[in-house]
């Protein structure tokens, strides 16, 4: 297979904030992208694939297409301090996600690759959110709703753990509502507690399956983060997730999942890092998705390692 798939995005934004007073400041800003895709994919006929014979003459085995996809996004946030540690926020923003090269192609089995003609997300998010100091540590809490318009949904048709199928398409509408909760804690100087908890009830508002969970959205999800600095400019992190149980395209359960990180960072300097870690220390093993009915599944990574080096100018 000959795969040629690129995508050029162009964008103009702006972002504008504004203090009235001592208790009322406004932020707002504008975005607007265009993106140029091209898409080329050729196959050898001829070849065999994991010990099957070719696939039918008929197969649609070059393809080719140029596109472009426009659109904007644009959010307001007025902010209101109620104290000198304590301020109450409100937003609305406007945004998009824009499919990917790769999103744009589909695969039959039988009729080979095609153009899906898939268009982006668009979400408008209303949110209202609280941060301040309890007996001196930082605490936050949000309510949200988002509704969104065209969603990308990725499935598999078949063709087993190889992959030899798959679709992307557009949900009409869906909605997300829910809340999350932040505090953090230090502890001698030396120990950071962080503590994240969100809840998430997603459900699709239009269509077929109008009233039905989204498909790979968990509803929970907790994080309770850990950091110690033993010596001055080195710090111990560890994270550790909990995420809930969630349904593939077919409702049926994926289960829910334990995952830990963890990891150390030394600060060489104000602006130079390095760091190294575990992610996944226990070898959770999960699917970031699954299609029972087609037997596919894409299991996430198990135990891996990492290494950074940052330079912050």
């Amino acid at each position: 297979m000959n795969v040629d798939i690129t995508k050029n995005t162009h964008s103009i934004y702006a972002l504008q904030r504004h203090e009235f007073n001592s208790w009322f400041s406004l932020g707002a800003g504008a975005r607007y992208e265009w993106a140029d895709y091209t898409n080329s994919r050729t196959t050898n006929v001829n070849m065999t694939t994991n010990g099957m014979p070719p696939r039918p003459i008929n197969t649609t085995d070059s393809i080719q297409n140029n596109t472009d996809i426009n659109t904007y996004a644009f959010e307001i946030t007025p902010n209101f301090k109620y104290s000198d540690t304590g301020n109450v926020y409100l937003k609305f923003e406007r945004g998009f996600i824009s499919p990917s090269p790769v999103q744009l192609t589909d695969k039959d089995q039988i009729k080979g690759y095609s153009f899906n003609n898939l268009k982006p997300e668009i979400f408008r998010t209303y949110e209202v959110g609280i941060k301040d100091l309890i007996f001196g540590q930082f605490s936050s809490a949000t309510i949200f709703k988002t509704d969104t318009t065209d969603e990308i949904v990725y499935e598999e048709l078949g063709g087993g753990r190889h992959a030899q199928a798959w679709r992307y398409y557009n949900l009409s509408k869906t909605r997300r509502y829910g809340i999350e909760l932040y505090s953090e804690q230090w502890l001698f100087d030396q120990l950071k507690l962080s503590q994240t908890f969100s809840y998430i009830n997603a459900q699709i508002k239009e269509g077929k399956d109008n009233g039905k969970r989204v498909p790979l959205v968990p509803r929970t999800k907790f994080v309770l983060g850990v950091d110690y600095l033993p010596i001055k400019k080195l710090t111990i992190l560890s994270n550790f997730k909990y995420f809930d149980s969630t349904v593939d395209s077919n409702y049926d359960k994926i289960k829910d999942r334990f995952i830990v990180d963890i990891g150390t960072k030394y600060d060489f300097a104000k602006n130079i890092s390095m760091s190294a870690g575990i992610k996944n220390l226990f070898n959770e093993r999960y699917n970031t998705y699954q299609n029972k009915k087609q037997n596919s599944y894409i299991p996430a990574p198990e135990r891996n390692f990492y290494a950074e080096f940052k330079y912050t100018f």
